[in-house]
């Protein structure tokens, strides 16, 4: 009898628990979206509209109004119900007008205070699903909800709101999906009404409508636009309003954006707020002017208190107020078409043109209208205030035969005939119906968000095909490549998954029962191709075998084969080739786009066998990418075409019974070299050298891929030391490592490598030890021994395998070590005065950290840590609930930048209730401390136990530098340290960012990603937005709150010059010896011993500091002056903020301070000795030789030359420096502190 170890059984039994709770788990998962998919609020109103739809027949009476979603009662649904209660039937209707939650209480005072006999109902109710799913006449400006269908017997008729002068539908570069819904009300339409020709050729081909419409489309003019016909109606208005004696303006802008899903209302609204202030300050008394926001905005734009502004009245109907008007201010709206109906003065003021024009586009130039054209705010103001434009007229009969030529008392009454009776009299009709005839052929892809998925529909797609989306899938700059490359190709609509249905048929659905999966699917159809002849099923798998198409929407068969592999190139050999004949050889990309293809020769074809060396191909790869190797093959049985991937069982088996977690070099063959690999106009992805092309078999299916990397890079690819145990001394780490073995590797050395742009290697003792399967190494890793440099250190073997020396990372296989390193206080003596301890990189490999000894390394800052965490956990609602800002600055241990003044803003202008949990954090022994102290009931002992806990418990920190510096400094591995990294942090910045790229520090893909991140301008804002990658909206123009009390405190008894230069990284913390030959040494002490310079200074009776840089500090010692004149001046030694408030000039390379002392209109003189040296190691993200502002020099005497010139100038700065100013900062009030805090409550915290 055969027993079976414990071990066995043991490790069988916690396999099968393993699964069992995967699988309750997953279960729970399930159930638990499932639950909220369906119950909430949105998911709900579907359900209850499909059950209304299914079960409510169509009242024949009854009829439901709608405006911009239920936000007013306005517009052209409006008109049409004046028309319907005038008449004498009107009272035989059940009518219904949309409205909102948060507007109803307007609406309802609006149409009793004008006795309109409607009945209110909220789009939010379920009501209004009913009247939705049961109305006989439906009338709407805007849309419906996307889950609407029309029934048969519904009569719905879409007016629209206007004629488009922005670029609608697939015309919106940057938000083709946002069309989806209003693209499905216009389907679903029947009647669309257009107000003229440009109008209904911009929409029915900017919605793909004319292949698709089967409705009619109606050339009318708007209902609305009868008012403007009416002046007795004029008159009256302004009698009730009491404005017979006033000159009335109204304003009434558009929103902007790339797409109504994407409205700048942070932008938008400051350059509102501007006008406002601006023109309320200068209009007359007899002056008033109404405003109006675009419904996008109305509820994210609030007016202030003004004397002569107003919002528009809501006791009388916009377009009866309008009418009243003496003039019209707009944008690009096109209410300036309607208003043209009265010939009343019209001005465009178009701040943001060009702005405007690249985000959305126009149909035409706007320029080319007959009104007033107005770009500058002072512009504007004298146009209104001196009532200039009252005598501005038009007269172009081409602008009103092509715009207004339709627009009439009695277009009310057209289209109550036309939707009531099916009356076309008086009215142009044209009917699509002949649409319905057309047999559909519909292509949904799998998805269709690269390029390459779009490209393969465009060469599969015929004619009358129609292309379905999801919405879902647009995502980045998805919308972008359609527009830009395949809009006109094919007919396509945007859907969303959203099928009515009752909670009954979902139930089924689920459970798979084929009538109601057929039902719905009929369903569907009728809500996203409206009577159109739609072939069934839709098509979801093709493929078109060209280089570009994608195969994601076919399904990849693998096809066995034999794979060999050399320095020369690989062979694929199929094995069954009678049957699947290859037909050419291609590379899939990670996207599964073809990415190279190769047409097969006759003999490779015939024989099955595919040899490939790469070498025609090297241009199009990356030296770093991966591929997966396929081909077009045909199946001799059933003649059908298909895309293979190559499988091979016996390495796969090999693959699969050798692959340990990061160690699995059976799944990987020999490789073949080849050179010059990549785009060589690219610096990132091209390789001058040998690259390394390796075949292997991928995770997962198991199939041949390529992955290219550097020859030194190989084993790193699929090889990794895994760490089992590590052992410590006082200066000694004992590191355990397990690699599987492989042919031809041969361990050379085990090494701590420098991480730094030079690097180097210091060797470490080491044994290794073996067995069949596996290389068992022991480091000893003894640093007292060493020699080390701050700060990084990586622990490394190197190998010799293919002719080449590898690297091969020391891996962790899991996180125990890295808790361990949670609760352990790890760390070696290294040294006086230093130490070092091992870390958990990002990349789940061990690293060690060499630098100065801290008082926070002791074991009691661990306790602290489990401690603050216990405590956490358990008042975790409580803590949570009190919203803790937490602000502070550089290392916590000082008060002198933006941090301290947004906390300083806080603490003496907010309410008791309002700064009661702000709180700042400092190191009391700071000197800065006593600058603060005042405030000590919101000071935060740095490193505290209260600072560890408020650290866990805060909602967001607040700060000038990055989360990094809320805690102890490059501290060991710290359970603390993890969480700081998740929480929301708003970045006040310690300096504006334009001469540096910090993109991979502080960018949202860097090392230090920020939440929010606070500009001083539009031209910080888009730099932070283009290389940053954060959205305009979590990039505020707020200003830095710092600069709310820089004022110039310059005298004329103390002319102070101000050199500061910055820090070098290619300097950072090397010796002295080397200091001392760098340029930078030589270029500064040199100035600073400079007799001439110090003979100008004399002269003039000023005075120089030389304040360096706080990373450079150490060096200051090594510089030399020549005189009194100069001082030298440690950073923090006397607070920076001062010193630019007094100096009259600054002399700096690439520092951030310039801003600081351009903003005080001083000047500033750049010192740029080693810009191209600066550029290739930093970069910049302007050309600071022909975009900066300021003097410029590069060579001592040149500027010399410029600070006697600036001298004998009095300080003043260039002109061209005075007219560009406002362009760099967008605020100068005093207020940035305020906008912050505004800002940040606006985000709930």
């Amino acid at each position: 009898m055969t027993t079976v170890p414990y071990k066995c059984l043991e490790r069988i039994f916690k396999m099968f628990i393993n699964k069992a709770r995967a699988k309750m788990v997953s279960g729970y998962h399930v159930l638990k979206n499932n639950a909220r998919r369906i119950l909430k609020r949105a998911p709900k109103m579907k359900f209850f509209y499909g059950s209304y739809y299914k079960h409510c027949p169509v009242v024949e009476n009854r009829i439901l109004f709608e405006s911009f979603h239920g936000s007013t009662i306005s517009d052209s649904p409006f008109y049409i119900l004046k028309e319907l209660l005038s008449r004498e039937d009107a009272d035989k209707y059940e009518i219904y007008y949309s409205t909102n939650p948060q507007d109803y209480e307007t609406h309802k005072k609006f149409i009793e205070a004008n006795n309109i006999p409607v009945k209110l109902v909220s789009i939010t109710s379920y009501k209004y699903l009913k009247v939705l799913a049961t109305a006989k006449y439906l009338i709407n400006n805007s849309s419906f909800p996307v889950y609407f269908i029309k029934k048969d017997e519904q009569v719905y008729l879409q007016t629209w709101h206007g004629t488009p002068l922005k670029t609608l539908g697939k015309q919106m570069r940057k938000g083709i999906e946002s069309m989806y819904n209003v693209q499905h009300n216009f389907l679903q339409a029947t009647y669309l009404m257009h107000p003229n020709e440009f109008t209904k050729n911009a929409i029915m081909e900017d919605y793909n409508l004319n292949p698709l419409y089967t409705g009619k489309v109606a050339l009318s003019g708007y209902p609305r636009n009868s008012i403007f016909m009416d002046k007795e109606k004029a008159k009256e208005v302004r009698k009730q309003l009491g404005l017979e004696d006033k000159v009335v303006y109204a304003y009434m802008p558009t929103w902007r954006g790339t797409s109504n899903h994407s409205v700048n209302q942070n932008a938008y609204g400051r350059e509102v707020t501007k006008m406002m202030q601006y023109l309320d300050k200068n209009l007359k008394d007899n002056q008033v002017l109404y405003v109006n926001f675009h419904p996008i905005l109305k509820n994210s734009i609030q007016l202030g208190d003004y004397k002569h502004i107003k919002s528009f009245p809501a006791e009388v109907d916009k377009y009866e107020f309008l009418n009243s008007v003496d003039a019209l201010i707009t944008d690009y709206s096109s209410v300036f078409f309607d208003f043209s109906v009265t010939r009343k003065p019209i001005i465009l003021y178009m701040y943001d043109y060009d702005k405007y024009m690249s985000d959305r586009g126009t149909y035409f130039d706007i320029k080319e209208l007959p009104f007033v054209k107005l770009y500058e705010l002072e512009d504007l103001k004298e146009w209104l205030v001196s009532e200039k434009i009252l005598g501005a007229s038009y007269d172009d009969g081409d602008y009103c035969e092509k715009f207004i030529k339709y627009d009439s008392l009695d277009a009310p009454a057209k289209m109550l005939d036309l939707v009531l009776y099916g009356k076309e009299e008086g009215m142009i009709v044209e009917d699509y119906s002949e649409n319905r005839q057309k047999p559909r052929r519909i292509i949904h892809p799998q998805k269709a968000s690269t390029k390459g998925d779009f490209e393969v529909i465009k060469q599969f797609s015929k004619d009358n095909d129609i292309v379905q989306f999801e919405k879902k899938w647009f995502r980045k700059k998805v919308s972008c490549i359609l527009y830009d490359d395949y809009n006109y190709d094919f007919d396509y609509v945007i859907i969303t998954n959203t099928t009515p249905r009752t909670y009954w048929e979902e139930f089924l659905y689920k459970l798979g029962v084929k009538s109601v999966i057929a039902r719905l699917q009929e369903r569907e159809l009728k809500r996203t191709f409206p009577n159109l002849k739609v072939q069934t099923p839709y098509l979801r798998e093709f493929y078109i075998a060209a280089e570009g198409c994608g195969t994601r929407n076919t399904e990849r068969i693998p096809v066995e084969s034999d794979i060999e592999s050399g320095e020369n190139g690989i062979t694929l050999t199929v094995r069954n080739k009678e049957r699947f004949v290859p037909l050419s050889f291609m590379l899939l990309e990670k996207d599964y786009s073809i990415l190279c293809m190769r047409e097969l020769s006759d003999e490779e074809r015939k024989n099955g066998v595919i040899h490939e060396d790469f070498k025609k191909w090297n241009e199009k790869m990356s030296p770093v990418g991966r591929y997966q190797l396929a081909a077009e093959f045909v199946d001799m049985e059933s003649e059908e075409k298909f895309i293979g991937t190559f499988y091979c069982p016996e390495i796969a088996k090999k693959a699969d019974a050798g692959a340990e977690k990061y160690d699995k070099p059976d799944a990987y063959l020999a490789p073949c070299i080849i050179e010059k690999v990549g785009d060589p106009d690219s610096i990132r992805f091209y390789e001058e050298g040998k690259v390394a092309v390796i075949p292997y078999s991928r995770n997962g299916d198991r199939t041949i891929s390529i992955t290219l990397r550097r020859p030194e890079k190989i084993v790193d690819e699929y090889t990794q030391a895994k760490i089992k145990k590590i052992k410590s001394s006082k200066n000694t780490c004992t590191v355990y490592m397990k690699m599987r073995k492989q042919d031809g590797l041969k361990i050379k050395d085990v090494v701590l490598r420098y991480r730094s742009a030079l690097t180097y290697d210091i060797p470490v003792k080491y044994d290794i030890k073996e067995n069949d399967v596996h290389y068992f190494i022991t480091a000893y890793i003894n640093f007292a021994e060493m020699n080390l440099r701050e700060l990084y250190w990586d622990l490394r073997i190197l190998a010799d395998k293919h002719g080449f020396e590898n690297e091969i990372r020391a891996r962790f296989v899991n996180n125990y070590w890295k808790n361990k390193f949670y609760i352990t206080n790890r760390q070696y003596s290294a040294g006086e005065g230093h130490m070092t301890f091992p870390y958990y990189t990002k990349g789940g490999c061990l690293a060690f950290l060499y630098r100065q000894d801290s008082e926070y390394d002791a074991y009691s800052t661990k306790v602290k840590e489990i401690a603050a965490s216990g405590i956490y956990v358990l008042f975790k609602p409580l803590l949570k609930r009190k919203k803790i800002w937490l602000v502070y600055e550089k290392f916590c241990s000082m008060a002198q930048d933006n941090g301290y003044y947004f906390f300083k803003y806080c603490m003496e202008n907010l309410s008791d209730e309002e700064k009661k949990n702000i709180y700042y954090v400092i190191d009391k022994k700071a000197p800065d401390y006593e600058k603060i102290k005042e405030y000590d009931d919101h000071i935060i002992q740095f490193m505290s136990l209260k600072h560890v806990l408020y650290v866990l418990a805060a909602v967001l920190y607040v700060a000038s530098d990055s989360r990094t510096h809320l805690y102890a400094w490059r501290c060991k591995t710290s359970l603390i340290r993890s969480k700081i990294d998740k929480r929301p942090i708003f970045f006040l910045q310690h300096g504006v960012t334009a001469l540096k790229q910090v993109g991979p520090l502080f960018g949202r893909k860097g090392s230090s990603p920020m939440t929010y991140f606070a500009t001083t301008s539009k031209f910080e804002q888009d730099i932070v937005v283009k290389y940053l990658d954060y959205s305009e909206a979590k990039s505020p123009i707020t200003g830095f709150t710092r600069w709310d009390v820089l004022e110039d405190t310059s005298t004329k008894d103390d002319k102070l010059i101000l050199l500061m230069p910055t820090w070098r990284s290619w300097l950072e913390e090397v010796s002295d010896e080397d200091f001392l030959k760098s340029e930078y040494y030589k270029n500064y002490s040199s100035l600073l011993q400079s007799e001439r310079l110090d003979a100008i200074l004399e002269k003039n009776d000023a005075r120089m500091i030389f304040y360096i840089h706080p990373k450079f500090a150490g060096y200051l010692k090594n510089f030399k002056k020549t005189g009194e004149r100069i001082t030298l001046v440690p950073f923090g030694q006397k607070p920076l903020n001062e010193i630019m408030k007094k100096c009259h000039l600054l002399i700096t390379d690439y520092s951030s301070v310039c801003w600081d002392v351009y903003y005080q209109k001083k000047p500033v003189i750049f010192y740029q000795f080693d810009l191209d040296h600066y550029n290739n190691a930093h970069g910049s993200y302007i050309d600071m030789e022909n975009e900066l502002f300021g003097r410029h020099a590069y060579e001592k005497e040149e500027l010399i030359d410029n600070i006697e010139d600036c001298i004998n100038k009095d300080f003043a700065l260039l002109p061209d420096d005075e007219k560009n100013h406002n362009h760099y900062f967008e605020y100068i009030d005093d207020k940035n502190s305020e906008r912050t805090y505004i800002y940040l409550k606006s985000k709930g915290y």
